[in-house]
């Protein structure tokens, strides 16, 4: 992803929540069974979870491990408060985005 997490705002951020729980409202209405979040490879939720990529000084930051998956707890509920049970929800998450100087990882 083309997008430096350490530059949005706390409002841009909450629109990314916004629209994963858009997204999934969408899918509620195309008769889909199930979402996936893309939390790894640096997509936006990976970036904020990692401590080598994050480098906020704010509640999302990476001074501890409940800052680091603020943002994905957030997505998780947006997209649970809309959608209900009706769909099921699955979260990729990968650890070598967590890994500083592995060859995948991108800085």
């Amino acid at each position: 992803m083309e997008i430096d997490c350490n530059l949005l705002s706390l409002e841009e951020l909450q629109d990314f929540v916004e629209d994963y729980a858009k997204a999934a409202r969408n899918v509620l209405k195309a008769e889909g069974d199930m979402v996936l979040i893309h939390g790894a490879h640096c997509q936006l939720p990976a970036l904020l979870f990692s401590k080598v990529f994050n480098r906020r000084t704010d509640r999302y930051g990476p001074q501890s491990f409940e800052n680091r998956c603020r943002f994905a707890v957030e997505i998780l509920d947006a997209i649970r408060a809309a959608v209900g049970d009706k769909l099921a929800i699955e979260y990729r998450i990968s650890a070598i985005d967590m890994v500083p100087d592995h060859p995948t990882s991108r800085r």
